[in-house]
């Protein structure tokens, strides 16, 4: 390019007027771009084209072209002298590309939209300034730098398809992208910050997934970053700074591109005005600078001439976001700070490292806005049902999309998936629960797709605001992807943007936003999900393609009642369950078909049952007709499947019945982790150990993190008697969450049952001291110190009969502690209590080592034989038993009474002792209604009620086989082939059972 000449012998001249003028490109503190020709205040000489100017204050990377040399150069290079290519127009055809019209234009050249005739469809075509490609080694620079940019795959970069030329124009070929500039959006001022956070976490995936691969982007700018229609990021001009440099161009002359060495002057970072050398934390400087204006409205540092602003940008610090807007929370003005720091050294070093700080930032952790705006306390008028709905509805769109880039070949095959809790970016805490409540949502709906393993909610929360990466996370929950979003509320609408991230690489796969309404979100997760199968080609059966396409419109007020009991159900306390019942029974009085909600009011019913928490009596039956009303409503929900299954097992004691409705659930979802434990126990207290086993790895797989599964894994394994087994899983266990209670009572009772009791006493000990009770621990010490192991049973059991006399304790827990200590009769009788009360612990009777002690007694066979439980076959005391199959077990003693009861001489002889029993039980409540003990006056009403239950259940639990077997038995006392059996002089069986 030609110089603009000065005789070397005169001296170099200050005035404005010796100063040739230069053309430049410069943006308004009203963000409005101008071209106009300047003297830039303080230049000592004359540039030439590209060269830096030379400054007073020192020299600085700012370039400029001399005005009259570029106009010449337009010309020659085939330029009008507005910028404009000539001999380019609308209708042209280049190569099969039909130029259709101009979109914008730039530093590099100018833009249209094109029609492919190949593939049928519009493209953004780029026409190159011929300076740019004006020789043959700079076109072969170019396509290498196109080249390169081509294989940029991400869903938040810009695609580049293809480089070409015909009759002397060169251009490329890039994803056609709708919606507008980042610049654009940020002229209505700041961005709210969860919708700052969405589009900066996309931007971060977008040049992580760069520079990975070798680019810098070089001139970051809201000019460069396009937003569609639907919330996605795009980084457009992706390494074109780069090979601007490298080709020494001219100056950007048209609206669209401004144009200084590599970047744009109010977002380069200070080594760049000193240097041509960048590297990542440059562009980590640029993001600091797009993140200050979304969260201020303002660039971070401007200034009313090209040497003021270097001058700032080098020495000058960026007024805080807070004191520009006082609304932006301190941790992100944290991390736009050091994003801006001087020292390329005290940024963050690389995107990822910025995007863990990102995506931990959240209104979870963000100051409150100092005020509310009229919109956003507006928005607050229907905040539940806005953040309900987009959730589910964006994440399962995107979950389909994310399979359409698999099957394309665009990324790897993906069979395993962790959904990350959805940040709730609404800027309102209370509204947690809806961001937590639609992660619960899109894992149901994901889960049911038998060709994914969808990792359970349990295990996914623990990673709320966690800063660890990507692949660390998948490889701890054992994911090959992450599937990321957030929340953000307006009115009654809600915005949701997801990602999948693929764990391997730790790259970007898809990223999308959704506005959605709230009743139509049951039917689009259904849809949805049928377009996941299509995608994945899963081969869905009559019945699965009958249940995603059945969904209904969903009640605008139960539906957040649903969300909001969910949450509640989800802390597994007490006091939680009771909140998760109001709030179920809420929304079934809102919408009596709300099959979801009569599953969940069944769901927290029994896990009161379960917990111990409250009499069965109490919740069980209240349980079985809410599931019973949710199968109605929906057959195949498959939670309600398996509430009947867990009512079945643990208070109605049918076993058979109780095993179908769980491996139901578990057809119907394979996903489900709850299910799959409660089988595993179901299994285990049966005697088959191999099985339950099995099922308790099953649900580790899909939920790794949960502590009672964990904990259920080594139970299973104490009850199998691989008591070396069960310690070491429960030691691992304790690396998860040495806090949980729990898992050192269980531990207690595998050192105990391995003949070590000084470590059972001491792991007893914790789980009172990790409880919050550690007069208990000192207590249990200073007993097994003076009275051993049996003292330490005997002082806990009498406790425990004392807390009965104010609440509820579940009686085999007395009678467990009397086993140990060899109190016979006194755990007979807390077992008989049990059993009238349908204790949930007394399901472990048969199997528990804790009860080796009582298998000799007839009583126990009886007990069992009424739980419907077959007695254990093998020798007693066994050390161990072998790694699959049934558990070793005791001998069953003189008695046995088959499950099954096929041996007639047998059935007989059980009808006779079911029959004594409700006799001895009627004698008791006669005893119990008439007479009172002296001084006791509420005596009573409570032995009235306890036993009034007693026999209730054992009427409520009369076996079916029971009226068959006396109705046979009168017909004929002798059955034939066998011999005679006599009943009691008492009358016949039909005589007595009438008289009850």
């Amino acid at each position: 390019m030609p110089r603009a000449r000065r005789s070397p012998a005169r001296p170099r001249r200050r005035s404005r007027d010796r100063v040739p003028p230069v053309l430049l490109r410069w943006r308004t503190p009203a963000g409005e771009f101008e071209l106009e020709r300047a003297i830039v205040p303080g230049v000592l000489s004359a540039p030439r084209c590209t060269e830096p100017l030379i400054l007073g204050r020192g020299r600085a990377r700012l370039v400029a072209t001399p005005l009259r040399e570029a106009l010449v150069e337009q010309r020659e290079m085939g330029q009008s002298s507005d910028g404009r290519l000539e001999f380019v127009h609308v209708g042209r055809r280049l190569s099969h590309y039909v130029l259709l019209e101009g979109v914008g234009s730039g530093g590099m050249g100018e833009v249209y939209r094109a029609r492919d005739d190949h593939l049928n469809r519009d493209v953004a075509l780029k026409i190159l300034l011929p300076a740019l490609v004006s020789d043959e080694p700079s076109r072969a620079r170019f396509r290498a730098e196109a080249e390169a940019l081509s294989r940029l795959s991400h869903a938040n970069v810009a695609t580049v398809h293809d480089f070409d030329s015909q009759d002397g124009l060169y251009f490329l070929i890039m994803e056609l992208i709708p919606g507008v500039t980042l610049s654009d959006k940020l002229n209505a001022g700041p961005l709210p910050e969860g919708e700052l956070l969405n589009y900066a976490i996309q931007l971060g995936h977008g040049l992580a997934h760069a520079h990975e691969r070798g680019i810098i982007h070089r001139d970051l700018k809201p000019g460069n970053i396009r937003i569609t229609p639907e919330g996605c990021l795009k980084i457009l001009d992706f390494g074109l700074a780069k090979i601007r440099r490298a080709e020494g161009s001219l100056l950007a002359t048209t609206v669209g591109m401004d144009h200084v060495t590599c970047g744009t002057p109010p977002y380069m970072a200070p080594e760049q005005m000193v240097s041509d050398k960048a590297d990542v934390r440059t562009d980590i400087y640029a993001v600091g600078t797009v993140l200050y204006e979304m969260a201020t409205g303002q660039q971070a540092f401007s200034a009313p001439d090209l040497n003021s602003l270097a001058a700032a940008i080098m020495h000058g610090d960026a007024r805080a976001p807070r004191q520009v807007n006082a609304r932006v929370s301190r941790e992100l003005e944290t991390i736009v700070l050091k994003c801006l720091n001087k020292d390329p050294s005290q940024r963050y070093q690389t995107v990822r490292e910025l995007l863990g700080d990102l995506r931990s930032t959240g209104p979870g952790a963000t100051a409150q806005p100092a005020a509310a705006s009229v919109d956003a306390a507006r928005s607050r008028v229907w905040p539940w049902g806005a953040v309900a709905v987009g959730a589910a509805a964006a994440v399962l769109v995107f979950a389909a999309s994310w399979w359409r880039v698999f099957t394309l070949g665009v990324g790897p095959q993906v069979s395993s998936i962790a959904v990350l809790p959805l940040a709730n970016l609404s800027a309102d805490p209370a509204q947690e629960f809806f961001a937590d409540g639609m992660t619960d949502e899109l894992i149901t709906e994901l889960a049911q797709i038998s060709a994914m393993k969808v990792i359970s909610r349990n295990s996914v929360m623990q990673y709320r605001n966690t800063r660890k990466a990507t692949p660390q996370i998948a490889r701890e929950l054992g994911v090959q992807a992450l599937l990321v979003g957030s929340v953000v509320q307006s009115r009654n609408r809600v915005r949701i943007s997801a990602q999948l991230v693929e764990a391997k690489q730790d790259r970007n796969l898809w990223a999308h936003s959704y506005e959605r309404d709230l009743r139509d979100v049951l039917e689009l997760q259904g849809e949805v999900a049928r377009a996941i199968a299509r995608e994945v080609s899963v081969k869905l059966t009559a019945e699965e393609r009958e249940r995603l396409s059945s969904a209904r419109r969903v009640d605008p007020v139960a539906y957040p009642l649903y969300l909001k009991a969910r949450y509640q159900w989800n802390k597994r306390t007490p006091e939680g369950l009771r909140k998760a019942i109001e709030y179920f029974g809420a929304a079934v009085a809102q919408d009596s078909a709300y099959a979801e909600a009569w599953a969940g009011l069944a769901d927290s019913y029994g896990a009161l049952g379960i917990q111990g928490a409250v009499p069965p009596r109490e919740v069980y039956p209240r349980a079985k007709a809410a599931a019973l009303r949710a199968l109605r409503v929906n057959g195949t929900l498959h939670s309600a499947h398996a509430s009947l299954g867990n009512i079945l097992h643990n208070f109605e004691w049918n076993w058979p019945e109780a095993e179908k409705e769980y491996r139901r659930a578990i057809e119907l979802n394979p996903n489900d982790p709850n299910a799959t434990e409660w089988l595993a126990y179901l299994l285990a207290q049966s005697g088959r150990a191999g099985e339950s086993i099995d099922q308790m790895h099953r649900a580790q797989t899909v939920d790794p993190l949960s502590m009672p599964i964990n904990v259920g894994l080594g139970v299973c394994l104490y009850f199998a008697r691989r008591y070396d087994d069960a310690i070491e899983q429960y030691r691992a266990a304790i690396e998860l969450d040495p806090q949980f209670p729990p898992l050192y009572r269980a531990l207690a009772g595998a050192y105990d049952a391995k003949g070590m009791p000084r470590e059972a006493t001491a792991a007893l000990a914790t789980f009172f001291r990790i409880g919050g009770d550690s007069t208990s621990a000192a207590a249990v010490e200073r007993t097994f110190a003076r009275s051993g192991s049996g003292g330490v049973a005997i002082g806990l059991a009498t406790a425990l009969e004392a807390a009965r006399r104010r609440h509820y304790v579940p009686a085999a827990r007395i009678a467990e502690l009397y086993a140990r200590a060899g109190k016979v009769d006194e755990a007979f009788q807390w077992l008989e209590t049990g059993y009238s009360e349908r204790d949930v612990d007394l399901n472990r009777l048969r199997v528990d080592p804790i009860f080796d002690g009582l298998r000799h007694d007839d009583r126990y066979h009886d007990l069992l034989a009424r739980m419907g439980l077959a007695a254990p076959t093998s020798s007693p005391r066994a050390a161990s038993a072998p790694r699959s199959g049934a558990a070793a077990l005791p001998s069953p003693g003189k008695a046995r009474f088959p499950g099954a009861f096929t041996d007639r001489r047998n059935s007989m002889k059980m009808t006779d002792l079911f029959l004594a029993q409700l006799e001895s039980e009627a004698r008791r409540t006669r005893r119990a209604l008439e007479h009172v003990p002296e001084g006791r006056d509420d005596w009573k009403p409570h032995q009235k009620s306890m036993a009034l239950g007693r026999l209730t259940v054992l009427v409520a639990g009369m076996p079916s086989w029971l009226a068959m077997i006396i109705k046979d038995d009168e017909l004929d006392l002798n059955p034939p082939g066998g011999s005679s059996y006599t009943p009691p002089p008492m009358g016949t069986r039909a005589e007595r059972l009438k008289a009850l």
